[in-house]
This record gives structure tokens, C-alpha cells and sequence, in this order.
């Protein structure tokens, strides 16, 4: 049984020499895995690091923005109200200008209404003057042709007895010799 205990003893002192070499090697995978961890977590750290670097940058240039947005939107409201402004300065003057316009057209169509009222006045009386004057022209004229009338009348009846009287002349003179030579 010595034999038996001798292989025992051998045995367990290999069983020893190979815990020995994994507990070094263990040791060292421990010290490797620390190594890993602290290096893993000074990894870890510095991403975070860099994320808190990143999202405070981000947040500040995010703030900037924000301020340059809102600086910016200011100004270009103000322009939309200036504009805004502008426009309803130019309908308001449009307007009155409008209404100034229209005012003078209609002062203007009612100085032509007056004008042509007045032709259309001038010319009403132009036609009765007219009509006056041809009524007066025609009496004038039937007075003046039965005047002519008369005279002409009176003129015939002088000359009917002139030829009376100069027939009756000739009838009381004496035959002349021109007269038988002409046979009258």
C-alpha cells in the first residue's frame, strides 16, 4: 500500500503543481482582467468625458443658434412689419388718391355736363333767334314782295295807260310817208 500512498502523494503534489500554475495563471488572467477593467473603465470614462464635452458644446452652440435665430427672426419681423407698414401706407395713399382722382373725373364730367348744357343751352336759342329771325326775315320779305307787288302792279297799270294814252296819241296823228312805206 506504500505504493499506493507513494502514487497518492505524487499524485496530489502534480495536482498541486497544476493548481499552482493555474492559480498563477489565474493571477495573471486576474491581473489581466483588472488591467482590462481599469482600462476599459478609463475608456469608458473618457467617452463620457467626451460626450459631456460634446453634449455642453452642443448645448452651447444650440444656445448661440437659438440667440442668432431669435436676433434674426426679430429682424426679419421687424421687416415684415415695415413692409407690412409700408403696404398699408401705399393702399391708404392709394385710396386717396383714388377717391382724389374719382373726385376730379366727376368735377370734371360735371364741368363737361355744364359746358354742353350751356352749348345745348346756346344752341336751343340759337335755333329760336334763328327761327325769329327767318319768321321776321319771311314777313319782312312777303311785305316787301307784295310792296314790289304793288309797284309792279301800279308800274303795269301806268304802263297800260301810257300804252293808252300813246295809242290814242297815234291813233290822232296824221299818216306819215315812213308809214306807208312800211305798211302800217
Amino acid at each position: 500500500m506504500a505504493d499506493g500512498i507513494d502514487d497518492l502523494a505524487k499524485r496530489v503534489h502534480t495536482v498541486e503543481d497544476k493548481v499552482d500554475k493555474v492559480t498563477t495563471s489565474l493571477d495573471a488572467l486576474t491581473g489581466s482582467v483588472a488591467e482590462l477593467t481599469k482600462k476599459v473603465s478609463q475608456g469608458f470614462n473618457q467617452v463620457t468625458a467626451a460626450l459631456v464635452e460634446q453634449r455642453q458644446y452642443t448645448e452651447f452652440a444650440a444656445t448661440q443658434l437659438g440667440e442668432k435665430m431669435d436676433v434674426g427672426f426679430t429682424r426679419v419681423s421687424a421687416r415684415f412689419d415695415e413692409v407690412t407698414g409700408a403696404l398699408v401706407e401705399q393702399r391708404r395713399y392709394t385710396e386717396h388718391s383714388h377717391r382724389e382722382l374719382v373726385e376730379k373725373i366727376d368735377a370734371g364730367f360735371a364741368r363737361a355736363n355744364a359746358r354742353f348744357d350751356e352749348v345745348t343751352g346756346a344752341i336751343v336759342e340759337q335755333r329760336q333767334y334763328t327761327e325769329f329771325a327767318h319768321k321776321q326775315l319771311g314777313e319782312k320779305m312777303d311785305a316787301g314782295f307784295s310792296r314790289v307787288d304793288g309797284l309792279f302792279e301800279q308800274v303795269g297799270k301806268q304802263s297800260d295807260r301810257v300804252e293808252h294814252k300813246l295809242d290814242r296819241l297815234i291813233d290822232h296823228l296824221p299818216p306819215t310817208s315812213d308809214d306807208g312805206a312800211n305798211g302800217t
